[in-house]
């Protein structure tokens, strides 16, 4: 696991809240950080359910912050 700032963690959660509101996200972890040229890209494993409680969704998402 690779160190996370209180900052990253609520960008990323704001940007999957912000695409998917009716999921609440269950937990985040950063694995994977890489800087090519001027740009950090930052790859994040996370999993998320249903508000209704329904279904659970996992998968990984890449971020450039």
């Amino acid at each position: 696991m690779l160190n996370e700032t209180e900052e990253e963690r609520s960008a990323v959660a704001g940007y999957f809240k912000g695409q998917a509101p009716d999921l609440e996200i269950t937990y985040m972890q950063k694995l994977y950080s890489e800087h090519i040229l001027d740009h950090v890209h930052d790859a994040w494993d996370k999993r998320q359910r249903c508000l209704g409680g329904r279904h659970r969704r996992a998968g990984h998402f890449n971020a450039t912050l």
